[in-house]
């Protein structure tokens, strides 16, 4: 569902997975990660105190680990090895349910979350 909503997103077709897709759909998703810890630091930086630099300091170690796990080609993950179907290994998996989808505690009463 969510590679969907992605293909939509960028535009594409929906049938099939053409050539190239798996490399556009990880730079929209890696984009969209990149964003999301870039807000919770400054988040953190504009409260402040002590929580600030821990906040940080787990930010990088997640850019880290998402960079060890960057995708190779179309040979899928670079530590976990080829995917079928150009999906994302299990590392970006957690980060795009974490970063990028919202939390149930996070979402506002009363709103529908869309099927992706």
């Amino acid at each position: 569902m969510f590679e969907y909503a992605v293909r939509r997103r960028l535009g594409m077709g929906v049938a099939g997975v053409e050539r190239g897709f798996p490399e556009r759909w990880f730079l929209a998703v890696s984009a969209g990660v990149a964003e999301a810890l870039d807000e919770l630091v400054a988040r953190a930086a504009a409260q402040g105190g002590p929580v600030a630099s821990d906040v940080s300091r787990l930010v990088a170690a997640w850019r880290l680990l998402l960079h060890l796990h960057e995708r190779a080609g179309s040979h899928g993950c670079g530590c976990c090895g080829k995917q079928s179907g150009g999906r994302l290994c299990t590392v970006w998996q957690v980060a795009v349910g974490y970063f990028l989808r919202r939390l149930p505690i996070d979402r506002e009463p009363g709103v529908q979350r869309r099927p992706w």
